[in-house]
């Protein structure tokens, strides 16, 4: 369940290697990563962190942006729990700008909308996705997500700013870095031809 089919999982665990460009345990778009904590454990999807009820206890990021109980999500059909990422969770903001590495996202270890800009789906191959797109480039593929009100949807990557990721989001007229265009959600109709 940890594992999108463009990634399968190793067997067993134990055999999990770093992918080349990131030997730290980040995933690709076409590999899982690796979380060790209270055991191993890999997977392609990320939890969006300010599901994280008391995640601001932590430090990880500003306590009004956390949706702390089920009421907190006013728009259950566009807010994200979890979807395709290169880590076990994420907390992106309307000023994230997306990564340019769309095969392994951010080399900086950033923790928003970096490691969710991965072509997993809807374009060529995950393991095609193109790894150098100059900033205003074309952000091409998309990623599932499993939103709260439990639909999932492909959405497309210049789409993720659209919907709400945090409580209080403001989407901006495009992505950061990026010029305004279709403002639009993408639906599976549209991304398929």
């Amino acid at each position: 369940m940890r594992c999108c089919p463009a990634t399968p999982p190793p067997f067993p665990i134990s055999s999990w290697k770093a992918p080349q460009d990131d030997p730290e345990g980040w995933g690709t778009a076409d590999y899982p990563w690796e979380w060790t904590g209270a055991g191993t454990f890999v997977g392609s999807y990320g939890l969006n962190g300010w599901c994280y009820g008391d995640g601001y206890e932590e430090g990880y990021g500003p306590e009004e942006y956390f949706f702390k109980k089920l009421s907190d999500v006013t728009r259950p059909a566009q807010t994200p729990y979890f979807s395709d990422s290169t880590w076990v969770d994420g907390w992106p903001l309307e000023t994230d700008e997306p990564a340019r590495d769309l095969y392994s996202g951010s080399d900086t270890y950033n923790t928003g909308m970096d490691r969710l800009t991965i072509a997993r789906h809807y374009y060529k191959a995950a393991g095609a996705a193109p790894r150098n797109v100059p900033r205003g480039g074309s952000l091409v593929g998309g990623i599932n997500i499993a939103f709260a009100d439990g639909h999932v949807e492909p959405v497309r990557l210049e789409q993720l700013w659209t919907i709400y990721w945090h409580d209080g989001w403001v989407a901006p007229s495009a992505p950061p870095g990026e010029s305004a265009g279709s403002r639009e959600p993408a639906r599976l109709s549209q991304m398929i031809r």
